[in-house]
């Protein structure tokens, strides 16, 4: 059994080894590989993507097809994501004593408050913050 991004790169290359590939890994990962190419070939992909063709001659034609315009795996396959965490630091929240006093003021609970932060961003986030530098000033929170 061979693994996605295995299959993928011997799509890409001219070698040998995609005559050594069984008809049960092409149909395996046909699916993936269909959805993969219709990043650059929408068409193509969605002409291939009938419920009745043969996963493993669809895989052999887009082996052939591939092979023949790309040298090596092109960097349109691999899709990049961003991560949550990376997100939530570059917010810059108030304290918990502020988000707490916040919280019971307008009888919302934590996620809540987090919902706010994501629907109406920065705009919410400096408001309350001035609102924090106010009742700091005022002994209303430490």
């Amino acid at each position: 059994m061979i693994q996605l991004f295995d299959y993928v790169k011997l799509v890409f290359s001219k070698s040998q080894k995609w005559e050594e590939i069984k008809d049960t890994d092409k149909a395996r990962n046909f699916f993936m590989l269909n959805r993969f190419v219709s990043i650059k070939f929408p068409v193509q992909a969605n002409a291939l993507s009938h419920y009745r063709v043969d996963p493993s001659a669809v895989s052999d034609y887009w082996h052939r097809t591939l092979s023949s315009l790309f040298s090596d795996t092109p960097k349109w396959i691999y899709a990049k994501t961003k991560k949550k965490d990376d997100q939530e630091k570059k917010l810059d929240l108030p304290s918990q004593e502020m988000i707490r006093w916040y919280c019971e003021k307008h009888e919302m609970s934590r996620a809540d408050f987090s919902q706010n932060v994501s629907f109406f961003g920065d705009e919410f986030l400096r408001e309350i913050k001035s609102l924090e530098k106010v009742l700091k000033s005022q002994g209303v929170i430490s």
